[in-house]
C-alpha cells in the first residue's frame, strides 16, 4: 500500500463513480481503471463491486478503506506538525480567536505584556467562529484557538482559561429592576428574563457567540425580542445600554469595559444562571513549542 492507492481508493469510495473520482484526481476514468485493477490483481482480492455506472465497497473494501482512512490521518498530522516546525523558524504563533470581545478581554493587555519578554515573537491574529477555529487548527492554518467551550473535534484538547457569567445588562432608569433578587452563592443579582419582553434589546448580530445565548434564552422564555439595535460585539452592545439605548447581553468577565458602571445595573439570566468561559484549544497530538507553552500559561494567569 504507498500514498497513491490510499488517494486513488479513497476517492473512489468517495464518489462511487469511476468518472467523478477521475475528475477529482485529476487524471483519466481509463488511467484510474486500469489503476485499481492493477491493484486488485496485486492484492489477489476485489476492493470494488461495479454496477453498471457505480461501484461499491466489498468487504475486503470495506477494510482496506477503514486503514487507508488511519494512514491518511496519520498523514495528515505529520504535515501539520511540519508546517509547525517550518512556521516556528519565522518566530509567529497565529491564534484564531471566536469573537472581536475575545481578542479585547484576552489578548490586548497580554501580548504587549508577553512581547517585552520575546521581542521578535510575531502575532497574527484571525477572527473566525468556534467550528471555523476547530478545523483551521486540524488544517494546521493556526496554532492556537480562543474560543467557547464545548468543542466537536475528538482530535482536539483544551485548558481553561476564563470562567465567567453570562449577564443580562439593564439601564438604570428602567422600573423592572426593582424585581432582581439575590440568589446564595452568585456575585450578581438574578432577575426573571419573562418580565422584559416588552423592553428594547440591543442584540449582538446572529454570528455572534453573545446572540446565540441570548437567542436560546429568549426563545425558551418564548419572549420575541423588539430589537432597536444591532452591536458587532457584546462591548459595544453594553456601551449602548450605558447611554440609555436599551437592554443587552454580555459576559461578566467583560465589565470592566463601561465607560459609565452608574448608568446600568447587571443581572444574571437563567435557571439555573448561565455560567460560561474561554478555552484554548490545540491539537490533541501537537508537540506545543516552548514559546506556546509560556504564552498558554500567561493566558491562564
Amino acid at each position: 500500500m504507498n500514498l497513491k492507492d490510499i488517494d486513488y481508493v479513497l476517492a473512489l469510495a468517495q464518489y462511487g463513480n469511476f468518472t467523478k473520482a477521475a475528475n477529482a484526481l485529476y487524471i483519466s476514468q481509463p488511467a484510474l481503471s486500469k489503476y485499481i485493477h492493477n491493484l486488485e490483481k496485486t492484492l489477489d482480492l476485489p476492493l470494488f463491486a461495479r454496477l453498471d455506472n457505480q461501484v461499491i465497497l466489498t468487504p475486503a473494501g470495506k477494510t482496506y478503506v477503514a486503514y487507508a482512512e488511519k494512514i491518511n490521518k496519520i498523514r495528515q498530522e505529520l504535515d501539520v506538525e511540519l508546517k509547525k516546525i517550518q512556521e516556528s523558524k519565522k518566530d509567529k504563533i497565529h491564534i484564531g480567536i471566536s469573537s472581536p470581545a475575545i481578542a479585547s478581554f484576552h489578548l490586548s493587555k497580554l501580548i504587549p505584556y508577553f512581547q517585552k519578554s520575546y521581542p521578535d515573537i510575531r502575532f497574527v491574529i484571525t477572527t473566525n467562529p468556534g467550528d471555523s477555529i476547530e478545523q483551521s487548527i486540524l488544517k494546521g492554518d493556526i496554532d492556537l484557538g480562543i474560543m467557547p467551550p464545548p468543542l466537536e473535534s475528538t482530535d482536539l484538547t483544551y485548558e481553561v482559561i476564563s470562567e465567567c457569567y453570562f449577564i443580562m445588562v439593564v439601564p438604570t432608569n428602567n422600573p423592572l429592576i426593582k424585581h432582581a433578587v439575590y440568589k446564595e452563592g452568585y456575585p450578581f443579582p438574578w432577575i426573571d428574563i419573562e418580565l422584559f419582553k416588552n423592553e428594547d434589546f440591543i442584540l449582538c448580530i446572529p454570528s455572534n457567540r453573545t446572540r446565540y445565548l441570548s437567542d436560546t434564552l429568549m426563545k425558551k422564555a418564548k419572549i420575541t425580542p423588539k430589537i432597536v439595535h444591532l452591536a458587532e460585539d457584546s462591548i459595544s452592545a453594553m456601551q449602548m445600554s450605558e447611554m440609555h439605548m436599551g437592554i443587552s447581553f454580555s459576559f461578566s468577565l467583560l465589565l470592566e469595559y463601561l465607560h459609565y458602571p452608574q448608568n446600568v445595573k447587571v443581572f444574571l439570566v437563567g435557571d439555573p444562571p448561565i455560567e460560561s468561559g474561554d478555552v484554548v484549544v490545540y491539537r490533541k497530538e501537537a508537540i506545543l513549542s516552548p514559546i506556546e507553552k509560556e504564552f498558554i500559561a500567561l493566558l491562564k494567569r
